[in-house]
C-alpha cells in the first residue's frame, strides 16, 4: 500500500467496517432488530449502547 491516496481510502472503509461490526454485536447482544435500534436512536440523542 505504497499509494498514499489509497491508504487512506482503505483505513476510512476498515475503520467503517469496524465500527459497523460493533454496532452488529452491541445490536445482538441487546436482542434488537435493526428497526428497533433505528426507532431508538432517532427518538433518544443519548441512546446508551455498552459495548
Amino acid at each position: 500500500m505504497e499509494n498514499k491516496e489509497f491508504r487512506e481510502k482503505f483505513d476510512k472503509e476498515y475503520q467503517n467496517l469496524c465500527i459497523g461490526e460493533q454496532v452488529a454485536r452491541a445490536r445482538h447482544k441487546a436482542i434488537l432488530t435493526q428497526d428497533t435500534l433505528v426507532n431508538r436512536i432517532k427518538n433518544n440523542k443519548t441512546l446508551p449502547i455498552k459495548i
